[in-house]
């Protein structure tokens, strides 16, 4: 699980880094991390990476940021229009056991951002 987080984390976090103070990102992407670990902790199904996906995601959907992210940017004195701003408009990111994926756009394709399938064996059901 730390892996994949860590991913997604630095994934976002490339698209706010020139628009914030240094000491600012890593405190928001460190209260991210510690946020996502504590939201998926009994939510990470190694067995069956895709059950629980949707409660894992993280998205910029329809005109509205995530409710971790503003809750997070809230935490760290971060503006989270600053977030929404920057984000793709109609963005997804799943954060899934072995796999980090998104989508830009609600008919666009999903891109791999992480993929490791040395740590197990994947049964998808």
């Amino acid at each position: 699980m730390h892996m994949e987080i860590t991913q997604a984390v630095d994934f976002l976090g490339r698209f706010v880094q020139t628009k914030m103070p240094q000491d600012d990102l890593s405190s928001f992407k460190d209260d991210l991390s510690s946020e996502l670990r504590e939201r998926f902790e009994n939510h990470w199904h190694a067995h069956e990476p895709m059950r629980g996906s949707g409660y894992r995601s993280i998205s910029n959907f329809n005109g509205a940021l995530d409710p971790i992210l503003t809750k997070v940017a809230c935490r760290c004195k971060v503006d989270p229009s600053l977030i929404h701003d920057n984000l793709p408009r109609d963005f997804i990111l799943w954060i899934d056991p072995y796999s980090v994926s998104y989508r830009v756009g609600d008919r666009s394709n999903i891109m791999t951002l992480f993929e490791d399938r040395t740590r197990g064996r994947i049964t998808f059901k």
